[in-house]
């Protein structure tokens, strides 16, 4: 994560050191040291969002609004007879 926010690997690794003694490995320091961010191209690309009427008037939207007319039906019919 500090190799995606920018830090530098003597920063990332001080990190390490600081959160992993006494037991601070090797092979996490050379893992440190040679990752390479360019292996996580393309997994923050922003993907267009919906527009919001889109959104609104879907079959989601549709199923979303009977079941919940049919719960408020339910809890009032409940409701008078109690």
């Amino acid at each position: 994560m500090r190799h995606i926010t920018g830090w530098s690997v003597d920063a990332a690794l001080e990190e390490y050191r600081g959160f992993a003694e006494p037991k601070v490995r090797d092979c996490d320091v050379q893992y440190i040291k040679e990752y390479q961010v360019s292996s996580l191209q393309g997994l923050f690309i922003n993907k267009p969002r919906q527009p919001y009427d889109a959104i609104l008037t879907g079959p989601r939207m549709t199923r979303m609004v009977v079941f919940t007319a049919m719960v408020m039906m339910i809890m009032l019919a409940t409701a008078f007879f109690w």
